[in-house]
């Protein structure tokens, strides 16, 4: 939305992931065949808050921890 975090000088950067890959990849064909594209309605229930650990060993990924959970209010 804009606004400057208040822990905006710590090491998190809150960002949403859409996708990983391990190499470099060219997406942009799949970006072009996806242009225009509308998914099905859906209504987010809840918030999740996950924790990314990167994995130190060679060979091993990320390992996810949920930090916390909000309940989303129902439209009125």
């Amino acid at each position: 939305a804009g606004a400057v975090p208040p822990d905006a000088g710590r090491r998190f950067q809150p960002h949403l992931t859409l996708a990983r890959c391990r190499a470099p990849a060219d997406v942009g064909s799949i970006v072009t065949s996806l242009e225009g594209y509308q998914g099905p309605e859906w209504t987010a229930e809840e918030i999740y808050l996950i924790r990314s650990i990167l994995g130190s060993q060679v060979g091993t990924g990320p390992r996810y921890e949920t930090v916390g959970t909000w309940k989303l209010r129902q439209p009125v």
